[in-house]
């Protein structure tokens, strides 16, 4: 039996321990944490009145898009048996623990809800823009003009998205400046920075024109179109139960592992260094993300690979999301589900949880604070904008007190008379991973130890596969090559996928075995897009002309 050492427990390493056991592989998994799940796992915080009393926490809300496959594959695998704080999902498995999130609201001073996503390719694509957009200052002709920029995305094809469209971001590709109202400009400039913590003017338009299709638009979706959220805290409705059937599957944990080095011997991993501890293994699974995968590629690891070289290069290739949890005694639904901020300086994004537990707040225990029954879970995707309130960047915060106080602030602007009463808030939290360390200058400054990756144009280019040339390393995490193309859940799942898929090749095992899936974009644009695709390898521009 072979044995391979997975490193890293969060989503990619779960992911890659899961699908090798099915094969025969013999697992251990090196966390340098207590707990597993990386950024998906659950914080729990004291109360601050009662500190033997617990409130849930999370490094960021719950949100899963009805384009995700591969993470669904693996929850509908993963058994759930109820407790006494454990409610029974609808099918037995942690998949069942997903409820849709139908709705998206904008709060911009007043709020205005909508449907999640529209079914339908580019026919629909104006029906869906007047989904989107209903309710607001938005001019017939900054739709139009949008629509335009949608329609001609859509029906490209994946070669000239990759050779043009990855080259600029998503500003310069619709001409945000140049072709909108003000009041529309700002709107386009916050839906990608709060659903991929990336602003318009450095997210690759490759990158942000997918995502945003998949996110708005259902296309031949067997799922309905769902979007969806969990019902309850993630560690209890998920991860934990993922540990307990991954350790029955004979995967073995070790945490409190911090990797040093790699050792490589002529072109193999001979062995992995921690804490002047050896670990080896016939192969390894880096899991890590990539700022760590970075510190750790020496100058051997990047002869041996040239890919490792590049990521070991790829600069400013982070950004910072964070959560924060405002815990309230009386529930406040707002919609069912997402809500963006346009007006919000900090880029946020929230969602009320509570109405989606099961059975809502009892689900979480005794050991839970007894007046507990409403939970807003804020996104900041935006450290670097400052507060026209204070002038401050959330970067420039010297305490979690301070960085809540304008979150709270800017939410309650944007929900205007819909905004919760400051009384009913009896506890807040804000992500654990950020951390308050002095500057050179003796001030007090937030770190974030867990930055998620953003696709900067041309960061395609310099991401690798999977698969390397060391024979017995693979990479699992999600600034690996995907077809989701997204740092996310989604994103590691595939690309554990993946690297599971390199282990059964080298083998000679079939590595379809562990499936993985495209993107879909509909029978229609299928059409549009061969089309285009021609006229690409002719060296023509598509057939729709941008607007000037």
């Amino acid at each position: 039996m072979k044995r391979v050492a997975i490193l890293g427990g969060g989503v990619g390493g779960l992911s890659a321990a899961h699908e090798l056991v099915k094969h025969g592989f013999a697992v251990d998994v090196y966390e340098r944490d207590g707990e597993l799940g990386g950024k998906a796992r659950s914080q729990l915080v004291p109360d601050p009145r009662d500190p033997s009393r617990l409130m849930p926490g999370e490094h960021g809300f719950r949100f899963y898009p009805h384009f995700y496959k591969h993470l669904f594959a693996t929850m509908r695998e993963i058994p759930f048996t109820p407790g006494p704080n454990r409610a029974p999902s609808s099918d037995g498995t942690v998949y069942g623990n997903l409820v849709e999130s139908s709705e998206a609201g904008i709060a911009d001073g007043r709020i205005v809800i909508g449907p999640r996503t529209v079914e339908g390719g580019p026919l629909e694509l104006a029906r869906t823009t007047r989904a989107l957009f209903r309710g607001l200052d938005v001019t017939a002709r900054d739709a139009a003009i949008y629509a335009g920029y949608l329609f001609r995305f859509l029906t490209s094809c994946p070669e000239r998205r990759e050779a043009e469209y990855e080259r600029m971001t998503w500003t310069e590709y619709v001409g945000r400046t140049r072709h909108y109202s003000p009041a529309f400009a700002r709107l386009l400039a916050a839906v990608p920075r709060t659903m991929v913590a990336m602003s318009a003017d450095i997210g690759s338009a490759r990158t942000i024109g997918t995502v945003s299709s998949q996110l708005f638009f259902t296309f031949d979706d067997d799922r309905g179109g769902m979007d969806a959220t969990m019902t309850g805290p993630t560690t209890q409705v998920w991860l934990a139960p993922w540990r307990d059937y991954l350790v029955g599957a004979g995967v073995r944990f070790h945490h409190g592992v911090a990797i040093d080095r790699f050792e490589l011997d002529r072109e193999r991993i001979a062995r992995v260094w921690a804490g002047g501890r050896a670990i080896e293994a016939d192969y390894y699974v880096s899991a890590m993300p990539l700022e760590v995968m970075q510190r750790l590629i020496d100058d051997r690891l990047a002869t041996a690979d040239e890919s490792l070289a590049r990521v070991r290069g790829m600069d400013r290739a982070t950004a910072w999301m964070t959560g924060a949890q405002f815990f309230l005694r009386r529930d406040t639904p707002l919609c069912r589900g997402h809500m963006f901020y346009p007006g919000a300086d900090w880029g946020l994004t929230s969602i009320s949880q509570a109405q989606f537990w099961r059975p809502r707040m009892g689900s979480l225990g005794d050991h839970f604070a007894r007046d507990l029954a409403g939970v807003i879970s804020v996104d900041i995707s935006d450290w670097d904008t400052r507060s026209q309130r204070t002038g401050k960047r959330a970067k420039d915060c010297t305490s979690a007190d301070e960085i809540l106080d304008e979150v709270w602030t800017q939410l309650c602007a944007g929900l205007g008379s819909a905004a919760p009463d400051r009384a009913d808030v009896i506890g807040r939290h804000l992500d654990s991973n950020i951390v308050f360390r002095r500057d050179a200058q003796g001030h007090m400054r937030p770190h974030n130890t867990t930055p998620l990756l953003i696709h900067r144009p041309g960061s395609w280019f310099d991401r690798p596969d999977a698969e390397l040339r060391i024979p017995n390393l693979v990479l699992a995490s999600d600034y690996v090559r995907t077809a989701t193309d997204l740092a996310s859940m989604e994103g590691a799942n595939e690309a554990a996928r993946r690297a599971v898929r390199g282990l059964l090749r080298r083998e000679g095992l079939d590595a379809n075995a562990c499936p993985i899936w495209p993107l879909s974009e509909g029978r229609t644009l299928e059409l549009a897009q061969r089309a285009d695709r021609l006229l690409f390898l002719a060296g023509r521009p598509h057939a729709q002309p941008i607007a000037a």
